[in-house]
């Protein structure tokens, strides 16, 4: 057995079986003799490996004397082989100019074969957009089918352990846990649009092998042509995309920032097999290993476009809500504007716009949940420790029902105290004067929920530390406090803060007893 394996494949270096990478102990752990391998070490073996493959592929190159042509027009560099014909630029229209093959080039030492041919490709690209396109997606597609040709593209290979800081949008409290990415795959070339690559995937990495020269027969391969400090930033925006789907999963909200250390990260130099069109106002992709499709017409689109649902929603909970409990459609209204009003303002406010490329896939939205689930980390007596979050229990909701609702009938609940050291029956009371509190208590209540209770649910989390045995242990966190939440709210909410200074409440508050008593 080879002490270095190929790093597509994660395998104990000791026993030869399979490793599964432990995240609450940051190991890959071997279940059959179980060795344990930390990530620098996986990562030391890995550039091992490329060392000697990447020397071994420079003297295959330069026997084979394999040329390399460039575009002056768009800056692709394309290596073929020398017997085999080059005119024009595929990817620009321009002519392929020939130089040598130089050190500075750089060739991918892993490769997986094309599975299908370009006649099997337009075939399926036409198929897909006939069935799903739109009519400007058909139109551009019909028009451009003969521009889609195959190339073996450079990508990078990303797979192992993270550290994430996480942080909801409208929150204070950042979040730590760590989580592992894998066969994430980040395309290396500069005019080619990442996002629709990202689109015809995924590869079916287990048919991935050691390059060699005979793999680009009749082929033509694409150089990687960005800069390393691009291809970093690519890979921490790959990484980002295609964990943060886990970590909202995890804490059950969407809206989250996320920023990942990758000390351990496995990158590994890639050729793909991909059909494409590349044109000014179309991009499309056909996977030459599943026949994955992808088409975008450069169109952008806001992912926060559904923002009003949330405030909708609130907003006919409480017409619903007030309908029932005064039996007028006129009441309900009126609440329910008042609940609107103040919602799809607060809402408005903090939204972000986030845009995205607009792309027709052939397939579902990428499904991220073979993705580890992350483990959270709190530092619990000078120590980073494995824990549990838990935002939504039973309690916590609980009480914060019961405050709204102490905060709402709180002059009730002050009359029934005073008629019972009086010599009035409680049933003498006005109750129809609760009103003139309910005017002001109502409104302020969707202000405090939107501008406190609900980030206090992401901000002070129940934790549960998580033992060695597997054990549970319930973490005190010192919490803000109802009071001083209270105040912060009112601080940090324009509106809120004007509805509270002066002496109104107060006087509605007062007014609200007094009549009622009468």
């Amino acid at each position: 057995m080879s002490t270095l394996q190929h790093p597509i494949h994660l395998l104990c270096p000791s026993c030869g079986a399979p490793v599964r990478y432990r995240i609450e102990d940051n190991v890959y752990h071997c279940t059959h003799c179980g060795n344990d391998t930390p990530p620098g070490e996986k990562v030391k073996r890995n550039d091992q490996w490329r060392l000697i493959s990447r020397k071994r592929l420079q003297e295959e190159i330069h026997e084979a004397k394999t040329a390399v042509y460039d575009c002056p027009g768009c800056g692709a560099s394309v290596m073929i082989a020398e017997k085999e014909a080059a005119g024009t630029c595929s990817f620009c229209g321009g002519s392929l100019v020939r130089r040598a093959f130089t050190e500075k080039d750089t060739v991918p030492e892993s490769v997986i074969p094309f599975r299908i041919d370009e006649e099997t490709a337009k075939e399926k690209l036409l198929a897909w957009v006939k069935r799903h396109g739109s009519r400007l997606e058909k139109a551009a597609v019909l028009k451009n089918i003969d521009a889609l040709h195959g190339y073996y593209l450079p990508y990078q290979f990303v797979r192992g352990p993270i550290e994430c800081e996480v942080q909801r949008d409208s929150g204070h409290r950042k979040y730590h846990c760590g989580g592992y990415v894998d066969e994430i795959a980040v395309s290396a070339v500069k005019n080619l649009n990442n996002e629709v690559l990202d689109a015809a995937e995924p590869f079916a990495w287990e048919e991935c092998r050691e390059f060699h020269l005979g793999y680009i027969a009749g082929c033509r391969v694409r150089m990687p042509d960005i800069p390393d400090e691009e291809l970093i930033r690519r890979t921490e925006q790959e990484v980002k995309r295609g964990y943060l789907p886990v970590v909202e999963k995890t804490m059950h909200t969407k809206g989250l920032t996320l920023t990942a250390h990758t000390p351990w990260l496995e990158k590994l130099p890639v050729l793909l097999p991909m059909y494409v069109i590349s044109l000014p106002d179309l991009t499309a992709a056909v996977n030459g290993q599943t026949g994955e499709t992808a088409v975008s017409l450069h169109q952008y689109r806001d992912l926060n476009r559904y923002w009003f649902v949330e405030p909708l929603l609130t907003t006919l909970a409480v017409f619903l809500a007030a309908f029932l409990f005064s039996r007028s459609v006129g009441v309900g209204l009126m609440f329910a504007v008042t609940a609107g009003l103040i919602a799809f303002t607060a809402f408005g406010q903090v939204r972000n716009r986030h845009m995205q490329l607009a792309v027709s896939s052939s397939k579902p939205k990428a499904d991220k949940s073979g993705q580890a689930v992350p483990v959270f980390r709190e530092e619990v007596d000078g120590t980073m420790r494995n824990v549990r979050i838990s935002f939504y229990p039973l309690g916590r909701i609980f009480k914060h029902i019961i405050l709204i609702l102490l905060f709402n009938i709180m002059p009730m609940l002050i009359c029934f105290f005073i008629r019972l050291f009086s010599d009035r029956s409680i049933f003498d009371l006005q109750f129809q004067y609760i009103s003139i509190w309910l005017v002001l208590s109502v409104p302020f209540t969707f202000i405090f929920w939107i501008a406190w209770l609900r980030r206090d649910l992401f901000d002070a989390p129940v934790l549960y530390v998580i033992e060695a045995d597997g054990s549970e242990k319930r973490l005190k966190v010192r919490k803000t406090g109802f009071l001083k939440g209270f105040v912060d709210a009112i601080r940090s909410d324009d509106l809120g803060g004007a509805l509270l200074i002066g002496a109104l409440p107060v006087l509605m508050f007062v007014m609200s007893i007094v009549l009622m008593l009468e």
